[in-house]
């Protein structure tokens, strides 16, 4: 919260994959204060989707940052940070989205997009290679507040290679983000971001 004297309130709202709302969460915070919400719970394990803060005053003076986190132990009682990184910020836009995407070196991207919007919105996916030709176009139709979350195969991007995905829709409506993960033979993750 900015310490500005004001403080925070608000709902946070979490939507499942479909766009269903799945929990309202008050939020309450005195001026200057910070909180760290569990985006995950409301959703739940292997899932995605969104999650909405709404302000009671658009006046409100904050910042809100996505953090992804690792843990070694699954859903076990017995669980160790492992790693985390920063999401960055993406409000819905009608602008074009580009992002880095990669298969080089076992490298695996994702490509996510959520509809931030009231009305469903189509979404129109472009990937290009390094060179900048075009590997794949798809048109998705993405429901209000629902994530479409893509796995970058060889239909979009060729093994070894690595490219840029772009994203576009209705104005202020579209948000998306590529994430990039390496994990060894073993499936244990070795890094993971979310180029900027």
């Amino acid at each position: 919260v900015a310490g500005d004297g004001a403080g925070l309130n608000g709902t946070i709202n979490y939507f499942n994959q479909s766009g269903s709302l799945v929990m309202s969460q008050n939020v309450s915070l005195g001026d200057g204060g910070a909180f760290d919400y569990a985006g995950h719970e409301p959703i739940g394990p292997n899932a995605v989707g969104m999650a909405q803060f709404i302000p009671s005053s658009s006046a409100a003076n904050y910042y809100i940052q996505t953090t992804r986190y690792f843990y070694e132990g699954g859903f076990t009682a017995k669980q160790n940070f492992y790693s985390a990184f920063s999401i960055p910020d993406r409000p819905p836009t009608g602008a074009v989205i580009t992002a880095r995407i990669s298969r080089q070196s076992g490298e695996t991207s994702v490509i996510e997009t959520v509809n931030g919007s009231s009305s469903a919105s189509l979404a129109n996916i472009n990937a290009f290679n390094a060179a900048g030709s075009q590997t794949f176009h798809d048109a998705v139709t993405i429901q209000p507040k629902a994530t479409y979350h893509r796995v970058v195969d060889g239909s979009i991007l060729p093994a070894n290679a690595e490219g840029t995905a772009s994203i576009s829709g209705a104005i202020e409506s579209i948000s998306a983000i590529t994430v990039i993960y390496r994990t060894n033979s073993g499936g244990q993750l070795l890094y993971g971001f979310a180029p900027p």
